[in-house]
């Protein structure tokens, strides 16, 4: 059958790229450092993911990872993993990447795809660079593009991002007391099918929010908003840049609506909902 022949790809598949994952602890030598730049420290965590026209079919999760630099040119799909709670902030759902407490991230070149949840999140992390991320095929509820939570000196740069909720979202939560500072979002192309495109909020459970920029970005589909900050919490926001942002605007996007069931069909009622910038 069309299932069990599918489900055989998936574990074939998933064998034979882990062939080509390559997890080496490497003591510092000369090598190592010319091949990082000095960027490593000398103990344990080169990591390079062989992702170069393969899919592999899971999630990259971490708490407490240093120095790692994830790249590659393949596919990271997420459809085998279930969601079991609405909540997005524990690890109960992992999506296709998630990070707790990391520090000094690289992750380029590779594809996210079918997330269980938010599809990129990182907490409490520190010095975080995603570059020429693509995140498409997301259709599953509340599937975030990428979550900035309680993180700081974060560049997000050179990516393309299909969400089927808020496309970049920056929040703070009550478990995470570190600020948000020094993001920069620059060169993005951003899609929006759900909820809102650039996003300060809505969760802002934290002391400050400061120094963050969006620049260059275009954004080719909007929902609710294109741009927005919801301070739902106690927050200080200052010091934040919306520059050289191209916003396409539809003005027959049709409105949002909560699947409550599986069986339920959409319906939109003959109305439209355009977005608000």
């Amino acid at each position: 059958t069309s299932a069990k022949q599918e489900f055989i790809y998936k574990i074939v598949t998933s064998i034979f790229i882990r062939g080509l994952l390559l997890i080496i602890p490497i003591f510092w030598t000369r090598a190592v450092g010319r091949l990082t730049e000095g960027f490593y420290e000398k103990a344990y965590f080169l990591v390079i993911i062989a992702l170069i026209l393969s899919v592999v079919f899971g999630s990259i999760y971490s708490p407490g990872a240093k120095n790692v630099k994830i790249f590659g040119g393949g596919v990271l799909d997420n459809s085998t993993e279930e969601r079991i709670t609405e909540h997005c902030y524990e690890n109960h759902t992992k999506g296709t990447f998630r990070i707790y407490n990391c520090e000094n991230i690289d992750v380029s070149d590779i594809i996210l795809t079918n997330s269980s949840t938010w599809a990129m999140s990182m907490f409490d992390c520190n010095n975080i660079h995603v570059d020429n991320v693509k995140i498409v095929g997301h259709w599953r509820y509340n599937t975030d593009g990428i979550d900035v939570v309680n993180t700081e000196n974060v560049l997000i740069e050179n990516c393309f991002i299909r969400s089927f909720d808020d496309t970049i979202s920056i929040k703070a939560i009550y478990e995470h007391p570190k600020p948000i500072q020094n993001l920069i979002i620059d060169n993005c192309v951003m899609w929006c099918g759900w909820g809102k495109n650039c996003e300060v909020g809505i969760e802002t459970d934290g002391v400050e929010y400061k120094n963050i920029v969006f620049k260059n970005c275009d954004l080719i589909h909007n929902s609710v908003g294109a741009m927005c900050i919801p301070n739902g919490n106690q927050a200080e926001i200052h010091d934040l840049l919306f520059e050289n942002i191209n916003v396409e605007f539809q003005s027959d996007t049709l409105p949002e609506v909560i699947q409550t069931e599986d069986a339920q069909k959409y319906e939109s009622g003959n109305k439209t909902m355009p977005p608000c910038v």
